[in-house]
């Protein structure tokens, strides 16, 4: 909302894209995202520590379950 009301100004506005079947899977890098990539093993378990050390939360949370090893963002342009 503060990009469409130009309360936030940038060129592109870069959003996580993610899909979860309605809650019936862990999420997963939508098939349209503009931008997916797999990270590093090493990037992959600086974020998993950054969740689980950091963060607290424990190996079987929600949480550390979801950390992916895909990112996937959309890039929006124009704020309408």
């Amino acid at each position: 909302m503060l990009w469409w009301r130009g309360q936030l100004r940038a060129r592109r506005f870069w959003q996580f894209a993610y899909e979860d079947g309605g809650g019936g899977y862990l999420p997963r890098p939508r098939g349209d995202a503009a931008l997916s990539f797999l990270l590093t093993d090493a990037i992959w378990r600086r974020k998993y520590q950054l969740i689980t050390q950091v963060y607290g939360f424990g190996e079987s949370s929600w949480e550390a379950r979801t950390v992916p090893r895909a990112e996937a963002f959309h890039c929006f342009v124009d704020p309408r």
